[in-house]
């Protein structure tokens, strides 16, 4: 599994903000392009998928799956109410939002090519690659399939207005919008002695932390008996190689049914 692949609270600061950052110059490429006159700032943040479904509630949406060769690496979710804004018309008052009712008017025309140029830009593809279809589910089944397979969720904000679309963004496509790594220059003679090396397994230990008791009392420990570990409640764990060495602190979790680790830094 890639790294983009785990849940979103694994991700880290840096990994969401650079996705952000990412989406958010891809963004401001379709809004020059599409709406050269406009003014209005725009933001991304990246957001668990689960948050999302809350701040809908109160209005309709429209859901949109873009797919490449058979895959489906964004999901647009557009409140019904941001429509014309996406297009450049006003978006204020009953009758911005309702325009865009008729799949077969003009106004719905214009809205699908916004969508596309938005997708296309965020995909890096030509519009003739990729398809957009509406789907027949509403906001919140959405949310709920698609945070089950793991998908992380773009709010975009234009100008001042709450929030303009929600873009739920695949694994993979946010591994492709995480910033290359510049590759360390290697030797033939360096490049085998790393393959070998990551054949190696290493042992690591997740510690919570640490207490002191005389043999007296340990040997007069039962079950049910509490220990008071040293460390407080507010303090890191530390994930350890076996024999003692440091490597990070940690913070303990869990993911999937299982017990899991969050790595908060390096060890001093």
């Amino acid at each position: 599994m890639s790294a983009a692949a785990v849940p979103l609270l694994l991700w880290g600061e840096s990994r969401r903000r650079a996705v952000a950052q990412r989406m958010a110059a891809l963004l401001r490429e379709w809004q020059r392009n599409w709406l050269p006159d406009s003014t209005q700032t725009l933001s991304v943040d990246i957001e668990d998928v689960k948050a999302r479904p809350v701040d809908i509630r109160a209005h309709e949406a429209c859901c949109f799956r873009v797919s490449v060769s058979g895959e489906t690496p964004l999901v647009l979710i557009v409140p019904r109410r941001s429509l014309a804004g996406l297009v450049g018309a006003p978006s204020h008052g009953a009758e911005a939002s309702s325009r865009f009712a008729d799949d077969r008017s003009l106004a719905a025309a214009l809205e699908r090519e916004a969508l596309v140029r938005l997708a296309a830009c965020v995909l890096r593809k030509s519009t003739n690659e990729l398809e957009l279809a509406r789907m027949p589910l509403g906001a919140m089944d959405v949310f709920r399939d698609y945070d089950a397979a793991r998908y992380a969720c773009a709010c975009v904000t234009l100008g001042d207005a709450r929030c303009v679309l929600d873009a739920l963004i695949s694994p993979h496509l946010a591994e492709q919008l995480l910033p290359e790594r510049p590759a360390a220059p290697t030797t033939e003679r360096m490049e085998r002695r790393r393959l070998a090396a990551a054949e190696q397994m290493v042992e690591i230990e997740g510690v919570l932390g640490h207490a002191e008791v005389s043999l007296a009392d340990l040997a007069a420990l039962a079950v049910g008996d509490v220990i008071v570990l040293q460390q407080s409640l507010s303090d890191a764990g530390v994930l350890a190689v076996r024999g003692g060495e440091r490597v990070a602190g940690i913070a303990p979790g869990r993911v999937d049914g299982k017990r899991a680790i969050q790595m908060r830094g390096r060890a001093a």
